[in-house]
C-alpha cells in the first residue's frame, strides 16, 4: 500500500508547482509550462515507489518557505541512496546502485532520465535540487524555487 502526505507552510511553492508561467529561462521548449511543473513531483513520487522495499511506501511532501525561495521536500522510507550514488543521480543516463540491488528483485524497467530531467526543469527555473539519504532508511529530495 501507499501513503502520501502533505504538509504546506507557503503558498508559494504550490504556486510554483499549479501557476502557469512564461517560458522558462534558458527554455526554447514551450512545453515547460504547467505540465513539467507537476512531472518534477511526479517523477519524485514515482521513484519513491518504484525504489521502495517494504510493503507499504510512505511518502511526506512538505512546501516551506524563506526569504529567497520557495523550498519543497519529499521524503520516502525507500532503500535510500548511497552518497557515492548522490553526487551521479542527476546525470544523464545514470542509474544509482539502487537500481542494480533492485534489478534482481523486481526488474525496474528505465533509462536513466527520470532525476536527470527533474533537474533540467528545476534549473530552468533558476532553483536547486539536493539529494539526502540514508541506505535501508529513507531518501529526501529538497527543492529550492526563488521567490518571484
Amino acid at each position: 500500500s501507499q501513503k502520501v502526505t502533505s504538509q504546506s507552510r507557503c503558498e508559494g511553492c504550490l504556486c510554483w508547482i499549479l501557476r502557469r508561467t512564461q517560458q522558462p529561462q534558458g527554455s526554447r521548449n514551450p512545453s515547460h509550462r504547467l505540465h513539467s511543473k507537476k512531472e518534477v513531483l511526479i517523477n519524485l513520487i514515482d521513484n519513491s515507489i518504484k525504489y521502495s522495499k517494504k510493503s507499504e511506501v510512505e511518502i511526506t511532501i512538505r512546501s516551506l518557505c524563506d526569504k529567497k525561495n520557495n523550498i519543497i521536500k519529499i521524503r520516502d522510507n525507500g532503500i535510500g541512496i548511497s552518497s557515492k550514488d548522490q553526487k551521479i543521480i542527476f546525470k544523464k543516463y545514470e542509474k544509482a546502485s539502487a537500481l542494480k540491488r533492485t534489478l534482481k528483485q523486481k526488474g525496474i524497467p528505465g533509462y536513466g532520465l527520470g532525476l536527470y530531467y527533474v533537474n533540467k526543469i528545476i534549473q530552468a527555473h533558476e532553483g536547486q535540487i539536493f539529494v539526502e539519504s540514508v541506505v535501508g532508511e529513507y531518501t529526501e529530495f529538497t527543492i529550492l524555487i526563488p521567490k518571484i
